[in-house]
């Protein structure tokens, strides 16, 4: 389970995502779409831990893990 709360993110001082709620559930196969700039790697590298986000709470559930 991997969940989002109100996630905002900015970079270079710039909101690129604001207040973005999602749930994702254990084995659940999704798409993310969106136009060139619209903000889909910067929402995956923020669930992914690898930018910080401004705002809001991401949830991940330690029990299931993916190997």
């Amino acid at each position: 389970m991997l969940r989002g709360r109100g996630l905002t993110v900015a970079i270079d001082g710039h909101q690129v995502l604001r207040r973005i709620d999602l749930d994702l559930a254990q084995g659940e196969i999704v798409a993310l779409l969106g136009r060139n700039g619209s903000g889909k790697t910067t929402l995956l590298r923020t669930l992914a831990g690898l930018l910080a986000a401004a705002g809001g709470a991401i949830e991940r559930d330690q029990a299931t893990r993916v190997a």
